[in-house]
């Protein structure tokens, strides 16, 4: 599990939840304030970086991920300046997110050195005896994004400030509430209006506001696009941005739940290996457990969607339920779709619809009350599926016992089907528990799918085995 600190913006806290489009909370893990007092100045700041370097050496789990907006942009530059290069710390283990930076290289405040406030110059303070920072060292092996709001007014400063309209544009965003600087909760890291290019280490992300500041003192619609017209070219002028290079690339790690599931809960599984550090999207479809004919596909529908809105390498990660809307897709979608299989891939778990021994295929598809040779049929089904043949690579990863992926092929009745009945409401919801990969996983390849069976902690039953004949290959898949 990754250790996430967030270092507070002046004056306020940090804006944990929705900041960077939630991307402070994809991690899998508790996100914890380094407490310093965000009140303008130099002491403070050097406060707020001894307390930084504390966490950092305080042997938390890696990786670390760490975000600072504003002042604590600028409390995470001075730790790369006096602590980066002397830190034990691997800096592969570290990676830092700064936003609305004051001392940001490109387009950051002239006075960002002087750790601004509401005022310019403070009384008592000049850049004398408060010199304030400058930056990012060139050379840090930390890797680093900087990321900048167009129009931000301490990230994104005019480079000509003689232009009136762009410094009316600057006195607008400081004004607004929710301005560029103050709400960068709609920036997305992998959208691909974004322009990034790359120093060294260091990553320099700009993101597009959609309405001029300046015209949003307009009160119809209108006129704010009629003045977004005619003042944004003007503005543009005072700009000289450093040429751009390719839209940042992030996997994004799509979310379907299982049964009565919640999206983000899966950002747990598999101790957190698959989100952590990933972009993730929520897949909400109606997973109550009723009327799989209809919910299934409808559910499979919503993942298309989803899954054509979002350029760039993704990996659906499904549980339950949700693994046989993943496996829906794969057939119905799958071999005509335009995502190129370079692209996408799936990881489930937990799949009722697996090939060998998923719940389903061993009983016709019936869904009905109860389980194995004790369902009551209703008439009711799950649809047929079938990946074999599937140009997207899949891994179908199973818990020993798991009922629903790992039910007796031999058997129906007795203790393997009661404990694998058990283990359909105990086993199928321990994914939590197990690493995304391990030694002692047993691998099984066929075409582009890879089936997985996860050995369970507590051993082998040999009174429930005698109802198995898996298809699980070897440790590692030899």
């Amino acid at each position: 599990m990754a250790l996430v600190l967030t270092v507070a913006p002046a004056y306020r806290p940090f804006p944990s939840w929705g900041h960077l489009s939630g991307h402070v909370r994809s991690h899998n893990s508790w996100v914890w304030q380094v407490l310093y007092n965000n009140f303008p100045g130099a002491w403070n700041v050097g406060y707020g970086v001894g307390a930084l370097n504390s966490w950092l050496l305080a042997g938390w789990p890696k990786p670390y991920h760490i975000y600072g907006h504003d002042l604590g942009a600028q409390v995470i530059c001075r730790w790369l300046r006096e602590f980066g290069p002397t830190t034990t710390l691997d800096p592969t283990d570290v990676t830092f997110y700064l936003s609305g930076n004051p001392e940001r290289k490109y387009n950051g405040w002239p006075k960002g050195g002087e750790y601004p406030g509401f005022h310019d110059h403070p009384r008592g303070r000049d850049g004398v005896n408060d010199p304030g920072g400058s930056g990012i060292p060139g050379n840090t092996p930390f890797r680093v994004y900087d990321i900048a709001r167009q129009y931000d007014e301490v990230a994104d400063f005019p480079n000509d400030t003689t232009n009136v309209d762009a410094m009316l544009n600057i006195d607008a965003s400081k004004a607004l509430g929710s301005g560029p600087h103050k709400d960068y909760s709609a920036v997305d890291l992998a959208s691909e209006a974004n322009s990034t290019f790359d120093e060294g280490n260091v990553t320099y992300l700009w993101s597009p506001t959609l309405v001029l500041p300046l015209a949003l003192k307009y009160a119809s619609p209108d006129a704010v696009t009629e003045a977004d017209t005619y003042h944004r070219e003007i503005v543009e002028e005072a700009y000289n941005r450093p040429a751009v290079g390719q839209t940042l690339t992030f996997d994004t790690i799509f979310l379907v739940p299982g049964t009565s599931g919640s999206p983000w809960a899966m950002t747990s599984m598999l101790e957190g290996q698959v989100t952590d550090g990933q972009m993730t999207e929520q897949v909400f479809y109606q997973n109550a457990p009723t009327d799989y004919v209809t919910n299934v596909p409808a559910g499979a529908a919503i993942l298309n969607g989803a899954l054509l809105a979002r350029e760039g390498k993704k990996t659906v990660f499904a549980h339950s339920l949700g693994a046989v809307v993943a496996c829906y897709w794969l057939q119905e979608y799958g071999p005509t779709s335009t995502i190129p299989t370079s692209d996408l891939d799936f990881l489930l778990i937990g799949n009722p619809v697996r090939k060998y021994n998923g719940y389903y295929p061993l009983h016709g598809f019936e869904v009905g009350h109860g389980l194995g040779a004790d369902v009551t049929p209703d008439g009711t089904v799950m649809p047929t599926i079938d990946i074999t043949g599937t140009a997207y690579t899949v891994v179908d990863m199973a818990l020993q016992y798991d009922g629903w992926a790992d039910w007796p092929n031999l058997v129906d009745t007795g203790h393997p089907a009661d404990l694998a009945a058990w283990g359909s409401w105990t086993h199928h919801l321990l994914y939590t528990a197990y690493p995304r990969d391990r030694e002692d996983y047993l691998q099984y390849v066929e075409g582009n799918v890879t089936y997985v069976l996860i050995p369970n902690s507590g051993g082998n039953d040999p009174a429930a085995e005698v109802g198995y004949d898996r298809v699980t290959g070897a440790p590692g898949g030899d």
